[in-house]
């Protein structure tokens, strides 16, 4: 990495942005070779949707953790999630209230039992060591595999729902640049995928590369800069599609997109990391796994809700915001007092 940080910056935009156009024509030319070689439709929306819409989080989690940055996979991996909640579904409830459909209604204890699920293995892997007025812990093998364990319980849910007749699929959208992905030439779908794969590979790498060079050049943790710039910048995909969502008046849309989106983050992001590579927990990560089990918690709550008419109102998404901006600043003064 340069020893401008300015330019260290520029490289971590840069490679972002490289991250996520190569996830949007992964996703693309899979999508069409699929439909060109048959696959079902719903085999697509399994994998290649499912998997594509958390590509950025998976590679920037899996790549620190072979660089020997763990801190920076878990902390991006929590603080995509929280901004999700706090920062995308805040902003995209003052567009429109938002109403959960009956189908999260179904599903709420299902993902209150992940949440659950992830405070537990932190909680239960705690080390000897203590920091303040809070533990150490070590996501190992275990904690992983239980978390992966409600990745593969989830997909058979689908699958069972699809064959219920309960879900339907929709039928695809234009993609960003305008052309829709069923009309891709076989060609130009294989060139998508390969094009693809090489841009997601190269920018997670300079992603991580540049955010570790990022925190030493500034003196903060990697965490803190997983849990801010890097966790952001992942989610960005979620933030352009629930906006999106929510001005076409698709509500419904903008709940699904986060929902899937967190399961997937912490059911198969984090939990192939730890599976392969164990994420030692410092007790500010715990303070932070104890942030993200309160604000999965109340969220799931309020989306529990069958009476109200809307789930989430403009107020809603004003404290929502109001609590993201002081859950950062709690982030940016902490490195100050230790």
């Amino acid at each position: 990495m340069p020893d401008n940080i300015f330019l260290v910056v520029l490289i971590f935009a840069a490679s972002l942005y490289v991250l996520m156009k190569g996830a949007d024509w992964l996703i693309d030319g899979a999508s069409a070779l699929a439909r060109e070689l048959k696959i079902s439709e719903l085999i697509i929306g399994l994998t290649v949707i499912a998997f594509g819409t958390s590509l950025p989080e998976f590679v920037v989690s899996i790549q620190a953790a072979i660089y020997g940055s763990p801190e920076l996979s878990y902390s991006n991996v929590v603080g995509s999630n929280i901004a999700n909640i706090l920062l995308i579904l805040g902003a995209t409830s003052l567009i429109m209230p938002l109403k959960a459909p009956e189908e999260v209604h179904k599903d709420i204890y299902f993902f209150f039992g992940l949440v659950l699920t992830f405070a537990v293995v932190v909680i239960a892997s705690s080390t000897d060591n203590k920091e303040g007025i809070f533990f150490t812990s070590e996501l190992g093998t275990f904690g992983g595999l239980s978390l992966l364990a409600f990745f593969v319980a989830f997909i058979f849910r689908i699958i069972g729902k699809r064959k219920d007749g309960v879900l339907e699929i929709l039928p695809s959208e234009d993609n960003d640049d305008g052309e829709d992905d069923d009309e891709l030439p076989l060609s130009k779908a294989i060139l998508y995928l390969i094009a693809g794969t090489a841009m997601i590979i190269l920018g997670g790498e300079f992603t991580v590369q540049s955010a570790i060079g990022i925190a030493q050049k500034l003196g903060v943790p990697e965490s803190t800069i997983g849990l801010t710039i890097v966790a952001f910048g992942t989610s960005l995909p979620e933030l352009v599609a629930s906006l999106a969502a929510a001005g076409k008046k698709k509500g419904d849309m903008a709940i699904g997109n986060i929902l899937g989106s967190n399961l997937m983050n912490l059911a198969f992001v984090l939990g192939s990391a730890a599976t392969f590579f164990p994420i030692f927990i410092n007790a500010w990560g715990v303070f932070d796994m104890l942030v993200h089990t309160l604000i999965s918690f109340g969220f799931l709550g309020l989306m529990a809700r069958r009476s109200v008419k809307f789930n989430l109102n403009r107020q809603t998404g004003i404290v929502f915001l109001i609590l993201y901006v002081s859950y950062m600043t709690i982030i940016g003064m902490r490195d100050f007092v230790t």
